[in-house]
């Protein structure tokens, strides 16, 4: 179906031709990321370099005696002029030489071998191994590369041959079966027990000589990867498979000596032909759709008027086909039009009528590619030989109709597609919406939350489940699944990064399709998702299973397009196609993935011996050994599962791949292959509580106090990464303040210093829905530790002086104790307000002007002791103001003593913000979030010393007095009653902590409201 899409619904993105320099062409930027994800290239390793050198095993001639009648074996029979060979119960791997030289021919060519592609064998001379194997799953036999002879081999079931069931067969020494010229090799599932009979055979009459025969095993995957077909013929391209996994249709590139052809492909039982296709002036055909049991095929071929060398016309229509039961395909009624996918039964066929192309572009060496978009289509239904046109969703605006068919179900009731919508866009006819068509109806099944659009691709066979994608007009796109219409469920939601649903299996239970992992980037993943996994990256779950990657299907890597395309009705088979990453749509092959039967949750591990059989867990991790693996297991950590049942779970990560944990009661294991990563993953963990602990942060060496609102637990604790891993942690931080929001971090617990590390700037916080914030924090770690998600704690406010505030030339305060053990702060002092008389001064003395450092900030300086002119005299704290913080415990300097703040920056009439900051703002003091709400402090008018004061707004009807003079006086006295230093200390202009009879003159002047005779603030440097 993918070629369909890409080629004429999704716009097929060509890109410059090598061989002509063609510049590519890009129209139709939304066609072009519909379900279209990605993932990258890496090196091809040795097919089996995780298993050599192979040991080779004892060969043993085998003595049955006579052969009973009722069980026909030609095992060692008298015509045999080499021993068969008995090679008992295989080990995991091994390897076996031998030689065909000197044999007779007794098994010849069986056409019932899957991956067959030529006659071979008939008159060589060839060689008979049986065994069994000890374990179920799929082994791997290939010849060595010592092998001197055009070889093959056959593997065979039941009593030896002729006359046997054949397994499988790989004759890809001529390269032939859509792979790379290579000696023979197949994987095969077998059964444990079951006895096994493999034929060494020439590829032709003639060929004979000495070969090792090797083979490793077993394993619960199979990954095969097709390049060649036949000579001239490459780059198979498979669209779809049949519901019994047996049947694949696609189409192959065929060269002609002069221009490449695009011809309908179908691989039945591995066996590959092309299909029959009505010749047209420019060869282009291929199949997109199949039944249940292969015997219908759908497809397309193209009809153009002219014939052009490098690039189709404009005019470019397409003609559906059916092949039914014979190699010639018949044409479907009317054209132009696209069919892209057929019932499981073979009645009913859908796509689209009304076709035109409206741009050509060349594509790289493989000559022209087409690249169109459906204008003024109807979906329809080809159905007993009529066609039903389905028309579109009701209220349709004129000029704006357009529809298309994608996928039906099984018996052909219910079909999926996608419309223009008048629901969505009005009349302006920009937004598409998925339909289900059912019982003459077609119903839209809507678009989700905070998407425009929505398409439907793929529908389960008994029609219960529909896939595909909400979209954007720009880069985005969602992979969606739909049980009915409004009933959209995501399978991610990660802003930008793209992808959608390209086919669901029978039942429902498995869903294949490509994605973008994130916003941007040069390649595409092909991805699975079962309700109880999740979305698995396939290329990082064939490397987790251990299957060597072939050729370009690898995992982790930074370029490659690699789309999943089809999968059977029991979810055991996928198949899929890639492209390279440096030019868009050129294909370099397509692979088959099978899943071993007896392996419900793919995870390599069968059900027999799965201590988690539901859910996949490679490593069958069971931290508290009560023999029910993690994942299944309520309580991981706790073997009497002493927790919130259900709540607490676990997630293995495979080396390339990713892990996710949803987990609300606040515990979580995320387990990693003791293999390092190859490449960066993700550790992705939501859902956990509040628990709102007060520890020890710790963020470049400066302590502070914070708040744990998430934690986490990854084990095993002390794991280390070669290289690093990106760890994602997110939680609900909608209770936060926004101060509190902006300063979220992600940190480790250090037990030896018993603070928690907080990285800064680690968090985004979007709000989605409104008024709901989510932060999500990532951060690049090289080892398991406990990590949380924490705020750091703002400082408790300054307190005001209990005695009494306004003071004419001090600011006066305490400073209480912090929450926890780690409680250094600054004490910042904004000068808000300077010199501003309420009422005013007289108009012969006006102020003097402080306005260009208001709004500057000051800090406090080291407290000492004063001394106040009592007998016998007391101290009192004291300090100046600086331009630096100082960073201290202040409540343990001061011992809950008020502290005194004189400096020339106090000035009368004034107002000061005092603020203190955590630890953790050192270095970044003017952006810090951890920072106390302010104590706001007004000075007194000049002069005025003894209640009531004169604060410089609002106004009390008072003014420096007579009072204010005598209790200076007294001060000076040294009077026991007298007021404190700190209020009638005015003078000079840093006070000197003490009162003399400059300040009974300078009150005097204040009583007169003479001007304030000293210097103000002056500019930090």
């Amino acid at each position: 179906m993918y070629l369909a899409k890409t080629i004429c619904v999704l716009a097929v993105i060509a890109v410059a031709n090598s061989a002509f320099g063609q510049a590519t062409t890009v129209r139709d930027s939304q066609a072009q990321h519909r379900l279209i994800p990605t993932r990258q290239l890496l090196q091809r390793p040795s097919d089996i370099a995780d298993h050599s050198p192979l040991p080779s095993i004892l060969i043993r001639p085998l003595n049955r005696g006579p052969t009973s009648a009722t069980h026909r074996d030609e095992f060692q029979q008298p015509s045999s002029t080499c021993p068969d060979i008995d090679l008992g119960i295989l080990p995991g791997s091994g390897s076996v030489s031998g030689s065909t030289v000197g044999c007779n021919n007794r098994f010849g060519y069986d056409d019932t071998c899957p991956d067959t592609c030529g006659f071979y064998g008939g008159e060589a001379p060839d060689r008979l191994f049986r065994f069994s194997v000890p374990q179920s799953g799929f082994w791997t036999f290939r010849l060595g590369t010592d092998t001197d002879f055009y070889a093959s081999m056959q593997l065979r079931t039941g009593s030896a041959p002729p006359g046997t069931n054949c397994l499988a067969s790989d004759d890809i020494s001529q390269g032939h079966c859509f792979t790379n010229p290579a000696l023979p090799k197949f994987d095969a599932e077998l059964v444990a027990g079951a006895e096994y009979y493999l034929i060494v055979d020439g590829y032709d009459a003639v060929s004979s000589g000495a070969f090792t025969m090797e083979w490793f095993g077993p394993r619960q995957v199979s990954l095969k990867v097709y390049e060649f077909y036949y000579p001239n013929a490459y780059y198979p391209v498979f669209e779809n498979i049949s519901g019994d996994g047996k049947t694949i249709v696609g189409a192959i590139r065929v060269w002609n000596g002069s221009q490449w052809f695009l011809r309908p492909l179908a691989l039945s039982n591995g066996v590959g032909r092309q299909l029959s296709a009505p010749t047209t002036p420019y060869d282009w055909a291929y199949a997109s759709g199949v039944s249940y049991n292969g015997s219908t095929i759908v497809g397309n071929r193209l009809v153009v008027d002219t014939f052009n060398d490098l690039c189709l016309p404009d005019t470019t229509q397409w003609e559906p086909l059916i092949w039914q039961g014979s190699e010639e395909p018949s044409a479907l009624s009317p054209a132009p039009a696209l069919v892209f996918n057929v019932s499981n039964d073979g009645t009913t066929a859908v796509g689209g009528v009304g076709n035109h192309c409206d741009e050509i572009y060349a594509a790289g060496s493989f000559g022209c590619e087409p690249t169109c978009d459906c204008f003024d289509c109807e979906a329809v239904a080809w159905q007993g030989g009529s066609t039903n046109r389905l028309s579109y969703l009701p209220n349709m605006c004129a000029g704006n109709e357009r529809s298309v068919a994608f996928d039906v179900s099984g018996n052909g009731n219910v079909i999926v597609g996608y419309s223009n919508s008048s629901e969505l866009s009005g009349c302006s006819g920009q937004w598409t919406e998925g339909f289900r068509y059912e019982g003459g109806v077609m119903t839209g099944v809507g678009a989700p939350p905070a998407w425009p659009s929505s398409n439907l691709y793929a529908v389960s066979a008994d029609g219960s489940l529909m896939g595909g994608q909400g979209e954007t007009l720009g880069f985005s796109s969602e992979a969606v699944i739909w049980a009915a219409p409004g009933s959209e469920s995501f399978l991610w939601q990660d802003g930008c990064v793209s992808g959608g649903i390209a086919a669901i299996s029978g039942d429902g239970e498995v869903l294949v399709g490509t994605k973008f992992p994130e916003c941007f980037t040069p390649f595409r993943y092909a991805f699975m998702w079962d309700a109880t996994n999740g979305v698995r990256d396939l290329g990082g779950m064939m490397s987790g299973y251990g299957v060597s990657p072939e050729a370009w299907f690898v995992s982790g890597g930074t370029t490659g397009y690699h789309y999943a395309t089809g999968v059977s009705d029991d979810g055991k088979t996928i198949v899929g196609f890639d492209t390279n990453g440096n030019n868009y749509n050129h294909v370099v092959g397509s692979w088959v993935i099978r899943f071993v039967s007896g392996d419900v949750d793919h995870d390599g591990v069968l059900n027999v011996g799965d201590n988690c059989p539901s859910v996949a867990n490679r490593f069958q991790s069971d931290g508290d050994s009560d023999g029910v693996g993690d994942l299944c297991d309520p309580c991981p950590a706790n073997a009497t599962n002493q927790c919130v049942a259900g709540a607490s779970a676990a997630a293995e990560v495979v080396a390339t791949n990713g892990g996710t944990v949803t987990t609300p009661d606040g515990f979580a294991q995320v387990i990693v292959d003791p293999g390092d990563p190859s490449a960066d993953i993700t550790i992705s963990i939501t859902g956990m509580p509040t628990n709102g602990q007060p520890v020890s942060l710790n963020s470049g060496g400066h302590g502070g106090p914070g708040l744990l609102i998430r934690q986490w637990e990854l084990l095993p604790s002390g794991f280390s990464f070669t290289q690093p891993v990106a760890l994602t942690l997110g939680a609900d931080v909608t209770s936060l303040t926004s101060a509190q929001r902006s300063a979220v971090c992600l940190g480790y617990y250090d037990s030896a210093a018993d603070t928690w590390p907080c990285s800064q700037n680690s968090c985004a916080v979007t709000e989605a829905p409104p008024g709901t914030f989510t932060a999500a924090c990532t951060q690049h770690i090289t080892h398991f530790s406990m990590w949380g998600l924490l705020v750091p704690i703002a400082p408790a406010s300054p307190l005001a002086d209990p005695t009494d505030v306004d003071k004419p030339r001090y600011i006066s305060f305490q400073s209480p104790p912090q929450s926890v053990a780690a409680s250094d702060t600054a004490i910042q002092v904004m000068l808000v307000s300077l010199m501003h008389p309420d009422p005013p001064n007289l108009p012969q003395f006006p102020p003097p002007n402080f306005a260009a450092q208001e709004g500057t900030v000051r800090y406090v300086g080291a407290p000492g002791d004063c001394s106040e002119t009592e007998v016998p005299p007391t101290t009192f704290k004291c300090a100046s103001l600086q331009c630096a913080p100082l960073y201290m415990d202040w409540n343990a300097a001061l011992g809950g003593a008020t502290l005194h703040i004189a400096d020339q920056a106090i000035v009368p009439s004034s107002t000061y913000d005092l603020r203190q900051l955590s630890a953790l703002c050192q270095g970044n003091e003017s952006t810090c979030a951890a920072i106390s709400d302010p104590l706001t402090i007004t000075t007194a008018r000049w002069g005025d010393v003894a209640a009531a004061f004169q604060a410089p707004s609002p106004a009390p009807l008072t003014q420096p007095n007579i009072t204010d003079v005598s209790a200076c006086v007294d001060k000076f006295k040294a009077v026991p009653t007298a007021i404190i230093t700190a209020r009638a200390d005015v003078n000079p202009a840093i006070p000197n902590h003490r009162v003399d009879i400059a300040d009974v003159a300078n009150i005097v002047d204040g009583f007169k409201n003479l001007v304030y005779p000293f210097p103000g603030p002056t500019a930090c440097p």
